[in-house]
């Protein structure tokens, strides 16, 4: 019986515990089974809202967009709504026109808001276009005088060389392709409405980072002006206040402007207003930010920043370090930099920050390199002698490829510009990768990517030890640096990483030697302008890193 009744206990007891197993499996199940049911219905939904979004953003004017595409446009909080209002969205500007709108080609400019439109194309703009510059008339200029053209002999031919290094845009200096590339950017958008935020990404070093950190800050600086000739005007207002004696009464009530104080108020009133210097106007600045995306400093350029990147941050430039593997995840690719901002990337200030690829390259370079085209063209009309190549030291390629582009253009309307062609010299990578880079820009600028509509690419000739006979970007070599100096004894200053390069492919085309054959040569036939794109600026770190690989004496560098 004893055993029994153990038995039936323990028989009782496991009953209950597996009645309560099965309820806690239960309600497990019901779980996991709601969870993933709403996991697919929330991706739908999002998915969905996704194709409203990008159908509403296309109705806006926006381009068509697939979903991974426009995932960089919507915040955690908004992520389920339809509000496109609410979309996280980078602000686009239409450079061209904004361009036109400056320009005015009907002839009738806004002098208030745009006191240097009228400059362009006008008598003095076409005479300075015509002129060869002699040694004396070598000077900086400022946009949007045209920059000047000098000749030099070498290799016992003629080389036009347009100076562009000595072109300044107003306010931020910006100098030589900058200045073609961030025309727009520095100087036909008014401070007021000149964008919040300027992001863009590259080197350490780069001469477009600091001409962008020079326009934010010279923006900064226009904004501080305007509100301290607010203040100035204000001043006056209550200096002439003052002035007006009638305004007071001997009465134990005394009025201003119609208003009536108590003679207990006057002296505490008047004693305000005789003080004006001490009334400000003044309310919180406005700023105009820099985030620049570059890949993990070396210690000693963080520590002792130097060249570029010091100039860039004493500019307010805001840097912002990646690792290697997120920079290029988020910035690599086959055909270079991303035209669009990567997806992962938001806005710092949604609506009101604009992106602004590596190098400029983008068509926010267009309305300067179609202001370099006219140049050349106006120049050749009055002075050409037969077909003319331009040669352009290419990175990204985009000073190149918009140029040709805008030279076919005018080649429509005047028959006498079919003569040029441009020939672009790779400086980074070869001429595989400047032609892909080239046909990427074309495409994401509307076009049709077709080769015959991109520059001609210049080709090396006898280069050894370097891959493809092109130099490596950013390396040392004592070939650039022999030409650095050659070039500098004919009278013209170039940059290690873009002119001595260029020149060191470009001069074996323009050998008189029989010895080198260039029959195949873009160069053959016609005459040379060589395009000087500045980067003089940074020409003391790069001589610091020849100097580092021993390659220069110490006593030979000047920073």
């Amino acid at each position: 019986t004893k055993i029994s009744a153990t038995a039936i206990t323990n028989v009782a007891s496991a009953y209950r515990y597996s009645i309560f197993i099965n309820i806690a499996l239960l309600v497990l199940i019901v779980a996991v089974k709601s969870f993933t049911f709403q996991s697919v219905s929330s991706s739908r939904r999002l998915r969905g809202n996704m194709a409203v979004v990008a159908t509403r953003l296309t109705k806006k004017g926006f381009p068509p967009m697939r979903y991974e595409n426009i995932r960089c446009f919507v915040g955690s909080s908004s992520s389920r709504r339809n509000d496109v209002d609410s979309i996280k969205t980078w602000r686009r500007i239409d450079y061209e026109d904004v361009a036109n709108k400056y320009d005015d080609k009907s002839g009738v400019r806004d002098q208030s808001r745009h006191p240097l439109a009228a400059t362009y194309m006008s008598e003095e703009w076409h005479n300075a276009c015509c002129q060869v510059a002699s040694y004396n008339d070598l000077k900086a200029v400022t946009s949007p005088l045209p920059s000047p053209i000098e000749t030099v002999m070498v290799n016992d031919r003629r080389v036009y060389v347009k100076r562009d290094d000595l072109l300044r845009l107003h306010g931020s200096n910006a100098s030589g392709n900058k200045a073609r590339k961030m025309l727009v950017l520095g100087e036909m958008i008014p401070a007021e409405d000149f964008p919040d935020v300027v992001v863009s990404y590259g080197g350490p070093q780069s001469n477009a980072m600091l001409a962008l950190a020079a326009i934010c800050a010279a923006k900064n600086l226009e904004l501080l002006s305007n509100e301290q000739q607010q203040e100035e005007d204000g001043k006056d207002g209550l200096s002439e206040l003052l002035a007006d004696s009638e305004n007071f009464s001997n009465d134990d009530d005394y009025s201003i402007d119609g208003t009536t104080f108590k003679e207990s108020e006057k002296s505490a009133q008047v004693q305000v207003m005789e003080r004006p210097d001490e009334i400000s106007l003044h309310t919180p600045e406005p700023r105009k930010r820099f985030v620049y995306y570059t890949k993990k400093l070396p210690r000693y350029l963080r520590n002792q920043p130097n060249g570029n990147l010091l100039r860039a941050k004493t500019l307010g430039m805001e840097l912002v370090e990646l690792s290697h593997a997120k920079y290029q995840e988020l910035f690599g690719g086959p055909n270079g930099g991303p035209a669009e901002p990567p997806a992962e990337l938001e806005p710092p200030i949604p609506g009101n920050s604009i992106w602004i690829p590596q190098g400029g390259f983008s068509s926010s370079a267009i309305p300067g390199v179609g202001r370099l085209a006219n140049e050349i063209a106006t120049f050749w009309i009055k002075n050409g002698e037969g077909p003319l190549a331009v040669v352009v030291p290419a990175g990204t390629g985009a000073t190149a490829f918009f140029l040709q582009r805008e030279l076919n253009r005018l080649s429509e309307e005047n028959q006498r510009q079919r003569d040029i062609r441009v020939i672009a010299v790779p400086c980074i990578g070869d001429d595989a990768y400047l032609r892909r880079q080239m046909i990427y820009l074309d495409k994401s600028c509307g076009g049709s990517g077709a080769v015959h509509d991109l520059p001609d690419i210049l080709l090396p000739k006898f280069q050894e030890n370097q891959s493809k006979g092109y130099f490596t970007f950013g390396v040392p070599s004592k070939e650039i640096l022999d030409i650095f100096r050659e070039m500098e004894k004919k009278g013209i200053f170039l940059d290690l990483l873009y002119g001595a390069p260029a020149w060191a492919l470009l001069l074996p085309h323009l050998s008189s030697q029989a010895s080198v054959n260039v029959s195949d040569s873009p160069t053959v036939g016609k005459q040379i302008m060589y395009l000087h794109c500045g980067g003089l600026e940074g020409v003391s770190s790069q001589l610091t890193r020849y100097k580092h690989q021993g390659l220069i004496s110490p006593d030979e560098l000047q920073i």
